[in-house]
């Protein structure tokens, strides 16, 4: 996972063992197997299944691997000692 953004509900992946082509969508879902669903209230059913916490959820969350867009890409040092 490189980027999940709560505002809007996207999960950004890589990976080889993705279905479907490069750069199209994925839909990710909790199983659809009635052996494998959790009914116990007790039980934390698996990612993606929201439950809400105390503390509120950023609007986005980066990989440490992936450049941040709000950061600077370049950055140049200023020469004091200058040569004329």
């Amino acid at each position: 996972i490189l980027r999940i953004n709560y505002k809007h509900n996207i999960i950004w992946v890589r990976g080889q063992a993705l279905p479907g082509e490069t750069n199209s969508l994925v839909q990710i879902y909790d199983t659809l197997l009635p052996t494998r669903r959790i009914y116990d209230k007790e039980k934390v059913p698996p990612f993606p299944t929201y439950i809400p916490g105390e503390e509120p959820l950023p609007d986005e969350v980066w990989s440490e691997e992936v450049h941040q867009f709000n950061a600077p890409t370049i950055e140049f040092e200023v020469e004091e000692n200058a040569k004329k």
